[in-house]
Formats: structure tokens, sequence, C-alpha cells
């Protein structure tokens, strides 16, 4: 079986080798420290291609494996990360709960350093990151074979309102979990639509008056 690829992000290389080995079953693991710059780790994480990003939330606690100041912790780069891969399944771990669900905005995605030894609930994290992974995969998945289908449709025949509205929204969502920053928002999508078909609309118009005055002549 294939295992999912996950980064771990973790100031210290001490935590990211318990890490790796506590989740070498099921995922393969890439551990990496953080760059100096937020922009640079987020090119850094992306870069690996991975399934999943789970990163310790303070990044500037120690300081034994940098020779740098991180001006950024875990929440600030799955924030970024997000902005990015809208959704993409992402987990913070921290001894510090309040201060990170302060800074957080999505407070399901933090979880007590605790949760690598003990189960949460009746589930442990690296079910939990399997599951989301999973999860996040299959949304992709069935958003692009509905997309595809549609776009069959429309290339055959028309959509109906409803479906025009669908094909809008899929396209959102497909672009949004690739590269949310460069995504084109629904409402530019629509009012594209409208000024496309406004040219049209104008351009048989135009061609109507022509006939007419052919036939008159």
């Amino acid at each position: 079986m294939t295992k999912h690829r996950i980064v771990y992000v973790d100031e210290e290389r001490k935590e990211i080798r318990p890490f790796q080995r506590k989740f070498s079953n099921e995922f393969e693991v890439i551990g990496l420290l953080p760059k100096r710059e937020l922009d640079e780790m987020v090119d850094a994480v992306l870069d690996c291609d991975a399934k999943a990003v789970v990163t310790d939330f303070k990044l500037a606690e120690y300081k034994t494996d940098l020779k740098y100041a991180v001006p950024y912790d875990g929440v600030n780069l799955v924030q970024s990360i997000r902005e990015i891969r809208h959704g993409f399944p992402c987990f913070i771990l921290t001894s510090f709960d309040g201060d990170a669900i302060k800074e957080s905005e999505d407070v399901n995605l933090i979880y007590a350093k605790d949760a690598l030894n003990y189960k949460i609930g009746d589930t442990t994290l690296q079910e939990k990151v399997r599951v989301q992974i999973e999860h996040y995969d299959s949304l992709i998945k069935q958003a692009s074979d509905d997309f595809n289908k549609l776009m069959d449709k429309s290339a055959n025949g028309s959509l109906t309102e409803r479906e025009e509205d669908r094909l809008q929204e899929l396209d959102t969502l497909l672009e949004r979990s690739y590269n949310a920053k460069r995504a084109l928002p629904k409402t530019a999508k629509q009012d594209t639509g409208i000024k496309k078909l406004g040219k049209l609309l104008k351009s048989t118009d135009d061609l109507i008056q022509v006939l007419r005055k052919e036939r008159k002549k």
C-alpha cells in the first residue's frame, strides 16, 4: 500500500525523529526545520508535494538547531498554506493550547502534543491525519468528476441555469484547492459570462439588422 506523504515542522531535530518513528507505519514523513522567513517556509512545504502538514505551534521556542530567529509560529504557517491551498489538511501540535487557540481561525486544527502518545476520544492523531487526507482527496476527486461531466454536457449541448451555477462553483473550488490566491472570484466569473453573453447578443442583433437591410434592397 502506498503511504501518504506528510510534512512535519519543528525547530528541534530531536522532536522530528520521534514523530517520524510514530507515523512511519502509515506515512512517509518529511521533517523540516523552519526557514528564516514565512514565505520561504511555505514554499518549502508545498515543494514536498505532501498530502498534509503537521507543525509545532512554537517554532521559535528553542534555537538549538537554528542560527536565526523565526518570526512566525505554526498558526501563521498553516494559515499561509491554506491561503494557497484552500481546505488543505493541516494540524498544529502545542503545549500552549490557549495561545494557539487565540491565534487560530479554526480551533479544530489544534491538538495537544500529548495526542502523539494517547488516543483522542476513540481514535489517534495518526488516524485523524489519514481520515482528513482521504476526505480532502475524495472531495477534490468528486468535484473534478462533476466538473468534467458538466463540461462534456456543455460541449454537446446546453446547461440549465442551475448547472451553470454548479459549474462555476466547482471551477472555483478546484482553483482554490490548488492555488486560492490566483482563483478568480465567482462573481467575477459571472460578470465575465454576462459580458460574453452581452457581446454575443449584440453581434446577433447586428447580423439581424444587416440581413433586414439586404432584404429591402
